[in-house]
């Protein structure tokens, strides 16, 4: 059980927002409008709306707080959420270590391959490169990992955007 105290406020994020920019591309959608903390035994995920980038828009973030018993024990990443990078197929899964994945790329990339243990150990990681707007398709080989449960996350390295999937190696 976790007796954390929810009266401390915690900083994800060291960037500011000029508010009296807030609004200027968006129609004057503002920030508030939509906050949300979803947790698990071992994480607080916050996801919020704030306009760091300055630009007179707001974008969607996220943080992926790690929780040690009674207390926080530091800001492990901040993400933008964004459509700027879509996964759509890692295939075969379950895999017997040799995958295509199938994403799409909206703004040019250049990207980055990680797969992670089942607890959140990077186990490989692989630059694939500079991409330009459109879809692709890459083979991966990944018959060095044992069978077991791995979670993917491609990432592009301009905004920090990423989109992750679970994958099953089976051998």
């Amino acid at each position: 059980m976790y007796n954390l105290d929810f009266n401390i406020q915690y900083a994800v994020s060291s960037q500011y927002s000029d508010f009296s920019q807030i609004g200027e591309g968006n129609e004057d959608f503002g920030i508030g409008e939509y906050n949300k903390t979803v947790t698990t035994g071992s994480y607080a995920i916050p996801f919020w709306a704030d306009g760091r980038k300055n630009n007179g828009d707001i974008n969607i973030y996220m943080a992926l707080v790690p929780l040690d018993g009674n207390t926080y024990s530091g800001n492990n990443f901040v993400s933008q959420i964004s459509d700027n990078l879509n996964l759509k197929s890692v295939s075969p899964n379950p895999s017997n270590g040799n995958i295509n994945l199938d994403f799409e790329v909206k703004q040019n990339s250049n990207l980055f391959f990680y797969v992670f243990d089942a607890n959140g150990k990077l186990v490989f990681k692989n630059n694939l490169g500079q991409y330009q707007q459109g879809n692709f398709n890459k083979n991966i080989n990944l018959e060095s990992l044992s069978s077991g449960v791995y979670f993917i996350k491609l990432q592009n390295d301009e905004d920090g955007v990423f989109v992750s999937k679970k994958l099953i190696i089976e051998r």
